[in-house]
């Protein structure tokens, strides 16, 4: 039996439907109809007008091509076997495969060999030869059996990519023991690396670092809490850096942490009381093959009394969020705690500006007219990130480098041993295939577990165990972290070194000698150039590898040496205690005050707690918008009086007092040799915006250097101490004259 259909539309108002001649309506469609909800119509025929410019757009599209049989027979009859048979590796394998390739090339053209003919009659003998000859050109820079290893693996794929087909079994077995051979001959070691593991206390004394140590420079002041977020969130996510800022294979795509990524939301406590802040950060660009792998998204609630507000990632991810003003609604903290949950709800949702959603989170500083500035959309790289973590490590005074997957491996460690997290959880929140990753890979072969106590039956030390695999342990804030000038010019006696510098001198001598300058002579100034930047090379790879020299020294004979004065009694009561730690005193006063408000304990009272926390967040908020400036060269030390060291001058140099407020008459004041654009950036520290130059010489070449060559065409210039707009250059360097009396 049919159901009867609905009613007829009346034809009053628009969309009413008359319901009086149909007494048999069922309760559904009643239900439907008395919720506005119109019968269905016949569908309109609707018509598409393609803009300018989108046919030929079709067509080049492969989903719109021809789909005939001759289309297709025709692409099989085109089928290129060798290019569209090859794998698809990800950039940085691209980049790899293109130097070995590069190599084998080289190597070809010494030889006088055609390199397509010899990679499709390769050997056993080629393939020693070119190892041979490879390694004699990398004499001292590879120096480990695993890195010749790789060459080797990587030159496969090169051949395979080439030739269409691979390296026959023989040769294969018979490279093995070539490569024995080669690592025999040029004392290849076979030691692996160290995998040191960064836990969280070793993670305090590198952020504590970050923000005390008055070495720790940045262009921007926003990127000291880039590096805290950034290795925070590796120590406690696990994850690879390029998910959180810009990789190599990433370059240029943006496929970094967003704010889309990252989701604010206040919940209900479930023990009552005031609503609980959630951050939930999906994890969306990883490492893969072929594509990302799946998304993992991590809670991180916040902690009520939080012992240490340093290695909180929700007060700086919250510091930078209301910096950006990327909330929709929220300008400040204290409106976000101030906040509640609607009684029908158990959430609340903060949701970002449309205009912030893919904006990375963590981004660059790019030099402009004004000054150094944060950019709105390019991120920040991991090739950026990576010597500030090495730095911070060094000024902490760790032995072993610091770096992404010291936390990454601390993160895994202290995931397999945690009760709460299974095998399988593990390796999901690693993102690994199984378990074999994690053991050969990231397990460090310091074995942490009291064995002792294990095997007498006795109670297991772990506080101990945990202090002795950590890398707080190796600290010492004497140990050397750069060369002293007389090590650093010994570079210049290294027989490598004074062969470069000859051939670059005898190649410069002939130049002059034709009584031509350098630059005129085009091809034999590309050969200079060549020689130049290998001399500066080989020089810099000297000086790294004498300063790991003297870091081995004085690992070996620092400690005899403090055993010696101990037993001598030459130590006195400070030398064993811990330092105690004396505050600097900074330029920019927003530094000393997020130093203030991170480093405390927790309060009494969940309001001051929470008003603990919103000091926090505000502090980080106005040290992301300051701008202190890198130390400027030191002058010259002094012989002292003796002979037998350096000395500086104290009265030769003089330090501004930092301590007092900026005086409004100096920075309304310029004088002939002031900058009228520092002057008037009040993100700049104080001694930056009132210092004078020694000649107005030295002031243009500032003024070029630092903002001039910046300017954008057509772009005004803001005078910010006058506030007007100036009209290009010209106009700017002739208002600053007449109005300030500066030239500039």
């Amino acid at each position: 039996m049919s159901s009867p259909g609905p009613g007829p539309v009346s034809s009053g108002s628009p969309g009413s439907v008359s319901t009086a001649s149909s007494p048999s309506l069922s309760v559904f469609s009643r239900n439907r109809l008395s919720i506005g909800v119109l019968p269905p119509q016949s569908p309109k025929k609707i018509t598409f007008k393609m803009q300018q410019g989108q046919e030929s757009a079709l067509a080049r599209d492969p989903r719109y091509a021809d789909q005939s049989p001759e289309y297709y027979l025709k692409l099989l009859d085109n089928f290129d076997e060798l290019q569209l048979t090859q794998r698809v590796y990800s950039p940085n394998t691209e980049t790899l495969l293109g130097w070995v390739k590069r190599l084998w090339t080289s190597y070809c053209t010494f030889t006088r060999q055609d390199s397509k003919k010899a990679l499709a009659a390769i050997s056993a003998a080629r393939l020693h030869n070119f190892f041979h000859w490879l390694l004699n050109q990398r004499q001292g820079r590879m120096r480990s059996i695993s890195t010749l290893e790789t060459y080797w693996k990587v030159f496969r794929l090169v051949h395979e990519t080439e030739t269409g087909g691979k390296i026959d079994k023989l040769t294969t077995r018979q490279m093995q023991g070539v490569l024995q051979q080669l690592a025999k001959l040029h004392d290849l070691t076979n030691k692996k690396r160290d995998k040191p593991t960064m836990y969280e206390e070793d993670l305090f004394q590198v952020i504590k670092t970050v923000w005390v140590s008055t070495e720790m420079t940045f262009d921007h002041e926003q990127h000291r809490v880039d590096l805290s977020l950034i290795l925070i969130l590796a120590g406690m996510l696990g994850t690879r850096p390029g998910a959180l800022v810009e990789g190599g294979k990433n370059r240029g795509r943006n496929r970094v942490l967003c704010y889309k990524h990252v989701q604010v939301t206040l919940i209900r406590d479930p023990e009552g009381g005031a609503p609980c802040l959630l951050v939930e950060i999906t994890l969306e660009y990883t490492k893969g093959f072929l594509g990302d792998k799946d998304a993992n998204t991590f809670t991180l609630p916040e902690l009520r009394y939080d012992p240490c507000l340093v290695l909180s990632p929700q007060v700086y991810f919250l510091g930078k969020a209301f910096a950006d003003r990327a909330f929709a609604e929220l300008d400040s903290p204290e409106q976000l705690f101030g906040l509640a949950i609607h009684s029908r709800c158990n959430q609340q949702r903060l949701p970002w500006k449309e205009s912030m959603l893919d904006a990375p989170i963590c981004r660059r500083s790019m030099a402009a007219l004004h000054g150094v500035e944060i950019s709105p959309t390019e991120p920040l790289r991991d090739s950026t990130v990576r010597p500030w973590a090495k730095r911070a490590g060094e000024e902490t005074g760790f032995e072993q480098v610091v770096g992404p997957y010291t936390l990454r491996r601390a993160a895994g460690k202290e995931f397999d041993s945690s009760g709460a997290i299974s095998d399988s959880l593990r390796n999901l929140i690693m993102q690994h295939a199984e378990s074999r990753t994690f053991q050969k890979f990231y397990l460090s072969r310091h074995i942490t577990a009291d064995v002792q106590a294990i095997y007498r039956r006795l109670p297991s030390q772990d506080a101990v165990m945990r202090a002795a695999g950590g890398m707080s342990r190796t600290m010492d804030s004497r140990r050397p972290r750069k060369l002293t000038e007389a090590q650093s010019a010994s570079v210049e006696h290294h027989p490598l070194v004074c062969k470069l510098r000859r051939k670059r001198d005898r190649l410069k001598a002939t130049i002059r000698d034709r009584g031509m300058s350098i630059a005129s002579q085009h091809g034999t100034y590309e050969q200079y150039k060549k020689i130049r930047q290998e001399y500066r090379n080989e020089k810099q790879r000297q000086r790294a590898t004498l300063l790991i020299e003297v870091k081995e020294r004085y690992k070996m004979e620092q400690p005899l040496i403090d055993i010696r004065e101990q037993l001598e009694g030459q130590w006195t009561e400070e030398e064993t205690q811990n330092p105690a730690t004396e505050m600097p005193v900074y330029a920019l006063p927003e530094r000393s005050c997020a130093i203030d408000k991170l480093f405390t304990l927790p309060a009494s009272s969940f309001e001051d707690e929470r008003q603990r926390q919103i000091d926090a967040i505000n502090a980080i908020t106005a040290i992301c918008s300051v701008q202190e400036s890198r130390p400027r060269r030191r002058p010259r030390p002094m012989i002292s009086a003796s002979g037998t060291g350096r000395q500086m001058n104290a009265q030769s140099v003089s330090v501004p007092n930092l301590s007092l407020p900026p005086s409004p008459s100096k920075l309304s004041q310029v004088g002939p040799t002031q900058c009228i654009v520092c002057l008037g950036k009040k993100q700049l520290a104080y001694k930056d915006r009132i210092r004078s130059f020694h000649s107005v010489g030295d002031l243009k070449k500032h003024f070029h250097r630092k903002h001039l060559r910046h300017y954008k065409e057509g772009e005004a210039i803001e005078c910010h101490l006058c506030g007007i707009a100036l009209n290009g250059p010209m106009h700017f360097q002739n208002h600053a004259a007449r109005v300030h009396g500066t030239r500039t």
